[in-house]
């Protein structure tokens, strides 16, 4: 008797059949993920968009970070959105609306670096804008924010800040940048360093120091730079200076006198002899000094500021506290009588002795019309290193 096989042939086929489709289920349903992954991340931190972002972080970094960061900071929600260019997030809202315009920005916010409150908070957003949020891989850098940008195109865009890349706005009355040296890029021939706080206080170079792509070096024999503008400028809340220099070689006087004001206002910074830095004050023909412990290198980078708060002076190193004063010696700090000067002591027009140059290379100089706090200091430290 011969076996009839058929029907179990027909259930290999279906069975086959059956295996072959759900397979074929399988790969189409994923080829649709797989698909609809390539299409939101081709949507996802464009060249054009990142580009347009990093305009965005260095107009918010040159404008009011440190307002963004204090509002953002008082949110439950852990973000602001800044897409209107409010008046009292922005000193230039006007700017801030025609940057804004010109990206073609659909939305804005400016968030905190560590995005858990806001993934917590995002009622307000729409899916696409949210699957974007939620694929960006942050830090838990405390410091740290971001923006993050959806373009009317339907493209996104995220880029991350850190405090340590802003020097502190608040108080900034002049600032001199060796790589942004004429407030429009950088020129080897410029006779006038450029403010870049927007106050009018630069500095005219005399006698021809040398500019390299982000410095300037001052001789030691005749070249100066003087702030011209800014003698007869009140300090009634104390001063901050700063500077970003390497010392050369030494001449033969006690103390390298390298930027500061040492008549009326008297606050200024020195290299000693001895190798350490100095700063002193002159309160009503009173002069007083510090004189840190460390010795420090010839042809070596710091940041060295120091700050008067019309009660205690202070003196930093690449925003470390080296040394402090508080003595009878202290009172608010009278009007300046004369210009600020870098490269030296050059003198003044009130007949103050022209004695002192110095052989130094100078990165940038700031100065403040307020005392900076230590993590203020310590906050500008680290934008030099993250800009030289």
């Amino acid at each position: 008797m011969i076996k009839n096989n058929k029907g179990f042939a027909i259930t290999e086929v279906l069975i086959l059949s059956t295996v072959i489709i759900g397979i074929l289920i399988f790969m189409y349903s994923q080829f649709k993920n797989i698909n609809r992954s390539y299409q939101y991340s081709f949507k996802y931190d464009t060249v054009e968009g990142m580009y347009l972002a990093n305009n965005i972080v260095n107009y918010i970094n040159s404008d009011n970070y440190d307002k963004l960061v204090e509002e953002t900071t008082n949110r439950l929600e852990g973000y602001i959105d800044i897409t209107n260019c409010d008046v009292e997030l922005f000193n230039t809202a006007s700017y801030c609306d025609a940057l804004f315009q010109k990206s073609e920005i659909d939305k804005l916010i400016f968030t905190e670096e560590n995005l858990t409150k806001l993934r917590n908070n995002m009622i307000n957003f729409d899916n696409d804008f949210k699957k974007y949020i939620n694929q960006i891989k942050t830090t838990n850098e405390k410091k740290d924010y971001r923006i993050i940008i959806k373009y009317k195109d339907g493209t996104y865009a995220t880029m991350r800040f850190n405090k340590g890349n802003s020097y502190v706005e608040e108080g900034l009355i002049a600032h001199l940048d060796g790589i942004n040296n004429t407030g429009n890029g950088h020129s080897i021939d410029t006779t006038i360093w450029k403010d870049l706080s927007g106050h009018g206080n630069d500095a005219t170079l005399y006698n021809n120091p040398t500019w390299s792509n982000n410095s300037i070096t001052f001789d030691g024999l005749t070249n100066y730079g003087r702030l011209e503008n800014t003698a007869n400028i009140p300090f009634p809340n104390g001063v901050t200076l700063q500077a970003r220099v390497k010392i050369i070689s030494l001449n033969q006087d006690s103390a390298q006198e390298f930027f500061g004001n040492w008549e009326g206002a008297g606050v200024g910074l020195a290299y000693h002899n001895t190798n350490k830095i100095q700063s002193s004050k002159n309160i009503n023909g009173n002069w007083t000094s510090i004189t840190e412990n460390n010795i420090r290198n010839l042809n070596e980078y710091y940041t060295i500021t120091a700050t008067y708060d019309n009660l205690e002076h202070k003196l930093y190193v690449n925003g470390i506290l080296a040394g402090n004063t508080s003595n009878a010696n202290s009172a608010t700090i009278r009007t300046s009588l004369a210009p600020f000067a870098t490269g030296g002591n050059p003198g003044s027009t009130q007949g103050y002795p022209m004695n002192s140059y110095v052989n130094a290379e100078f990165q940038n100089v700031l100065i403040y019309d307020r005392a900076l706090t230590e993590n203020e200091v310590m906050r500008n430290y680290e934008a030099d290193i993250a800009r030289y």
